[in-house]
Parts: C-alpha cells; sequence; structure tokens
C-alpha cells in the first residue's frame, strides 16, 4: 500500500511537472528558455529515494520527453537514467537539508544533461559550435533551472518528508 501511494505521489509529480514545463512559455513569455524542471524532479527524487527511485522516475521523465521532444525515442531516458541513479548514489553520502546542496547537483547535472545534448544531437547536425551552444542554450537555460530548482526542490522536498512521515506512521501501527 505504501509502495502504491510513493508511486501515485511521484506520478503526478512528474505529470505536474512535465506540463508546466512545457507550457512554461504561455506562462511568461518574455524568457527565451524554459527551466528544465524535469530535470530538477528527477535529480531531486533520485537524491531524495534512492538509486532506485531515481531510475524509475528517470525512466517515466524521459520517456515524456522522448515523447513530446525526442526524434528517437530513449534517449531522454537514457540521460534521465544516469541522472537518477547517480544522485541516487549521493543520498548516501549527502544529507537533504542543506540548500546549497540542490544548487549545486543542479549546476552538476545540468552539465550532464547539456554535454550529452551536445554530443550526442547537436554536434552531429551542426546546430550550434560549443561555444554559440554555451552561449545561447546553455548558460540561458542553466540561469533559469537554477532558479526554479529552489522551489522545485523545495516542493519536491517537502512532499518526500510527508510520505515518509506517512510511511513511518504506517509502520509503527502495525508493529
Amino acid at each position: 500500500m505504501k509502495r502504491l501511494r510513493q508511486v501515485i505521489v511521484i506520478m503526478i509529480v512528474l505529470l505536474l511537472g512535465f506540463f508546466i514545463q512545457i507550457n512554461f512559455a504561455q506562462f511568461i513569455p518574455s524568457l527565451s528558455c524554459v527551466p528544465n524542471i524535469m530535470l530538477i524532479i528527477v535529480f531531486s527524487l533520485g537524491f531524495l529515494r534512492g538509486p532506485k527511485v531515481g531510475m524509475a522516475v528517470g525512466v517515466a521523465a524521459g520517456l515524456f520527453m522522448d515523447f513530446v521532444q525526442g526524434n528517437i525515442v530513449g534517449f531522454y531516458v537514457l540521460i534521465f537514467v544516469y541522472i537518477g541513479f547517480i544522485n541516487g548514489v549521493l543520498k548516501r553520502y549527502f544529507i537533504s537539508n542543506v540548500i546549497l546542496l540542490p544548487l549545486i547537483l543542479c549546476t552538476i547535472n545540468e552539465i550532464l544533461y547539456h554535454g550529452a545534448m551536445y554530443l550526442f544531437q547537436f554536434r552531429k547536425q551542426a546546430v550550434h559550435t560549443a561555444t554559440g551552444y554555451l552561449r545561447h542554450v546553455v548558460i540561458p537555460e542553466y540561469l533559469v533551472t537554477l532558479i526554479a530548482a529552489v522551489v522545485v526542490y523545495g516542493m519536491v522536498l517537502l512532499i518526500h518528508r510527508k510520505l515518509e512521515k506517512i510511511e513511518k506512521k504506517g509502520e509503527t501501527r502495525f508493529v
């Protein structure tokens, strides 16, 4: 029962994040880029819930993104699975209460995400040079995502704590 509750809550968070990300330009049309909310959700849940949940969330988020933006099904899945796994492994070494940590994780994950995007998609299409891609795509999206990471990570952390509280309450009832 608690696993089902966890899956339902995570799917709701993913769906909300996905709809906000794909419709973000309608909310604030003056922005030239959109924060990568799916990336924030994947690394947040991976970091807070562990590598298995991080990878599962990465698969779901990757499939959402593949069906909307990807021209190769599985490309975003692969990126998000690795990000979810890496951040899940970091759970063992860091505590989640420090507000600076999500900003550091956001920076590292943006570098990994855009590195993979450039290496596997834009470089072969010769859409951007490396410096042009960095200047026109990576830096603006990184700044917007960094601001969004504070808000989204805070919400995911709050949901995570409520889920843990419910799970612990259920454990003490049956013991």
